[in-house]
């Protein structure tokens, strides 16, 4: 008789209320450990081949450095070193409309640091920006 009962209790079959509660678990953990970054797209200007660049259009260049400081070189002058809107506010309208922005970021970055850094400029109104690439330490 001992038996028998141990036998009915091995042939019984995992309930459908457990196998829900173990995805619902699953479903949950998983949840919880991904990321809810928000994605989006930036657009970069690109330099067509064979284009000459003269004096007057020549680009704008914004150094990132790992620190989260940020530099602008203008016509081979370097601005003042500072937070990204301190370093942009001194640009007017016209010469960003004339000439490119290219973000060029330390070599030791992340890529989000970067994205930030150019959801930033998208956010203080400048869209006409390309991205350099750092000289090797």
């Amino acid at each position: 008789m001992n038996s028998a009962l141990i036998s009915r209790r091995k042939a019984r079959s995992i309930g459908l209320t457990a196998l829900i509660d173990v995805v619902f678990i699953l479903l949950m953990f998983f949840m919880l450990t991904s990321s809810f970054s928000r994605w989006q797209a930036h657009t970069l200007q690109s330099q067509i081949g064979g284009e000459t660049v003269s004096d007057s259009s020549a680009p704008l260049f914004l150094l990132m450095f790992k620190a989260g400081h940020f530099a602008l070189f203008r016509d081979g002058e370097q601005g003042a070193l500072g937070e990204l809107n301190e370093v942009v506010s001194d640009l007017n309208s016209s010469e960003l409309d004339a000439r490119t922005l290219v973000l060029v970021p330390d070599s030791e970055m992340s890529v989000q640091s970067i994205m930030n850094a150019l959801g930033e400029l998208d956010a203080l109104g400048i869209s006409a920006v390309s991205l350099g690439q750092s000289a090797a330490h």
